[in-house]
């Protein structure tokens, strides 16, 4: 029972660490998306090899191998940006 009561406010202690550091990058983040800085991975796939692609995606002698090899993908990476039928996915 009295261990119980003396780690009481050391976790209350680390909750109230956590709010304020989670706090601090929340105001950090916003400080970095007002200067422009759009976090996260950079896309696989440029808007500019759309226009490749659905071409390719289209053609039923083209396999997914081959337009993932001229694009310089994965057959996963493909699929998320692209339809079986080579409509791109929004």
């Amino acid at each position: 029972m009295q261990a119980r009561l003396a780690f009481q406010p050391s976790g209350a202690l680390a909750e109230i660490e956590h709010e304020v550091a989670r706090e601090r990058t929340m105001v950090r983040l916003r400080a970095a998306r007002k200067r422009g800085w759009m976090g996260g991975r950079p896309p696989s796939l440029a808007e500019d090899d759309m226009p490749r692609v659905q071409p390719l995606a289209n053609n039923p002698d083209v396999s997914k191998g081959q337009i993932c090899e001229q694009l310089d993908t994965q057959k996963p990476t493909l699929d998320l940006y692209v339809r079986p039928k080579g409509k791109r996915r929004t």
